[in-house]
């Protein structure tokens, strides 16, 4: 018997696939797994040296999970599938919302193609690109919608949420295999500029003070100026969160109106819910100033007479019931006082208060009045110190020089004695 020669057509390139003489040419295979199972793709040129290339490009695909899932995906129908199974059970109903709500000025509605009012005027993505196959969006056409909505006059701050929204979106398609590489990567965005803070002036605190105290809801409003808390924090207080022995508030729980939505993002219901705070650090004690401990002991005084009236059906004060409440004996939103604020400044012929410029009023104050910063994070409940320093960074900088005045003065007169 004759011996059996070995094969010399075949040979491996470092243990990844082989090349192979064919006809006039060779031909390159390696195995990849497309949806768990496994394939063959292969190469072929009449150079060997180009099939060697052109198998490291194949390599190269494989380890960036070029071999995808549903290659036919569209943009509107993975947005559909990430909002629903990505985020949803993942996230609180507040914070859901926002996404969906941010997504309806992005998309213009991801349910039948339904434009928001935001979106009138404005080409949204879904009109661009909703069609188009995900793996076939490249970083031109993003870059082209931005700068397009850019000239239609879109603030830096809403193209920066519209880019997180987008950045996300294709980040779990990666995990997911249904791209390679996110599109937004290297996505140009406009500068934001420092919004400059509605802070009230000390004399315009007095006449706010003033007027607000002969309205039942005024409290609340004295309340907020003089602790820093959230609309949604203040909500959600009830009197047993109130320690006037300590004088101490304990914030554990918010109020806020939540819009639930369907699996296609349509409006299902708006309702009143307690909701966790913020973030782990908005579960805090927030100290409480004697003119606060004052005015909230005269409210509850008139809380406990008005609930007299009730005791005989059974609805008389309660110490876990929430502090402030409407004319309809319901919880109060961040909603409600808002609006409730607005139409009381008008009436006393004061000028309009967004109610988070009463936390930077609080904060503005208590920064002038020497509070430490840290103190400060920890009263208002931010996440870190860096957060407090970077918003109230204008107030640092005019009570610094207020400082050095100060110390120019004392050198003056050391110098002069």
């Amino acid at each position: 018997m004759g011996r059996r020669v070995k094969n010399d057509n075949t040979r491996r390139v470092k243990g990844e696939g082989t090349i192979r003489k064919k006809g006039n040419g060779y031909e390159g295979r390696i195995t990849v797994e497309v949806n768990g199972v496994r394939k063959q793709v292969s190469v072929y040129d009449k150079s060997q040296r180009v099939v060697v290339e052109k198998m490291q490009e194949l390599r190269k695909k494989r380890d960036d999970n070029y071999y995808i899932e549903n290659k036919n995906i569209t943009l509107e129908e993975w947005l559909k599938e990430w909002m629903r199974v990505y985020k949803k059970p993942y996230i609180s109903p507040r914070t859901y919302q926002g996404y969906v709500e941010k997504s309806n000025s992005l998309f213009g509605g991801v349910s039948n193609n339904k434009r928001s009012k935001t979106t009138e005027k404005s080409k949204t993505i879904l009109e661009h690109l909703g069609n188009m196959q995900l793996q076939k969006i490249e970083l031109y056409h993003l870059q082209k919608f931005i700068s397009d909505l850019q000239n239609e006059g879109k603030s830096p701050k809403s193209l920066r949420h519209y880019y997180s929204i987008l950045k996300m979106c294709f980040d779990d398609a990666i995990m997911c295999r249904h791209i390679s590489l996110n599109p937004t990567r290297n996505l140009k965005l406009p500068s934001m500029r420092r919004k400059e803070l509605n802070i009230m002036t000390k004399e315009e605190q007095l006449v706010f003070e003033g007027f607000m105290k002969k309205y039942r809801m005024g409290t609340a409003y004295i309340v907020l100026v003089n602790t820093g808390l959230r609309a949604g924090e203040l909500s959600g207080l009830t009197w047993k969160d109130v320690d006037f022995e300590n004088k101490a508030l304990y914030v554990r729980r918010g109020m806020q109106k939540i819009t639930t939505y369907d699996d296609e993002f349509n409006k299902v219901k708006r309702e009143r819910k307690v909701t966790d705070v913020k973030t782990e650090n908005s579960y805090r004690v927030v100290p409480m100033l004697d003119k606060v401990v004052r005015i909230l002991q005269e409210y509850k005084k008139k809380v406990q007479a008005e609930q007299e009236e009730l005791a005989e059906l059974g609805e008389g004060f309660k110490e876990d019931d929430f502090i402030f409440k409407t004319k309809c004996n319901h919880p109060i939103t961040s909603e409600y006082l808002r609006k409730t604020c607005q139409e009381i400044c008008k009436s006393n012929n004061f000028r309009k208060v967004g109610i988070h410029e009463l936390r930077h009023t609080f904060a503005t104050r208590s920064i002038e009045a020497g509070i430490d910063l840290r103190v400060l994070q920890e009263i208002l409940g931010h996440a870190s110190y860096s957060t407090t320093a970077d918003i109230y960074v204008h107030i640092l900088g005019q009570v610094k020089l207020s400082q050095m005045n100060r110390l120019e003065d004392y050198l003056t007169d050391i110098n002069m004695n």
